[in-house]
């Protein structure tokens, strides 16, 4: 689980679109975005792995990529993607 660092323009394009898609982030100035973009890393996980718990205290800002994944609230999938 070692963070690369985002590169490539393509990448910190579509990261700024998804910041700007996003309600709680949108509203962020431009040169705001730019610094969450400049600091985010991609982190590999293996399969089956928990990322975040509900009810845990958020201290990072998580964008899926193009993954499967599943999400589960309460102890029922709320949502799930293939």
């Amino acid at each position: 689980m070692t963070p690369d660092a985002v590169s490539g323009r393509r990448t910190k394009q579509l990261l700024t679109e998804a910041i700007l898609n996003n309600d709680f982030m949108k509203h962020l100035d431009f040169s705001q975005i730019q610094q969450i973009v400049d600091a985010m890393h991609s982190v590999d996980y293996s399969k089956g792995s928990v990322i975040i718990k509900e009810r845990d205290v958020g201290t990072h800002v998580f964008v899926i990529e193009g993954i499967n994944y599943t999400v589960r609230l309460s102890s029922l999938t709320a949502g799930k993607r293939r």
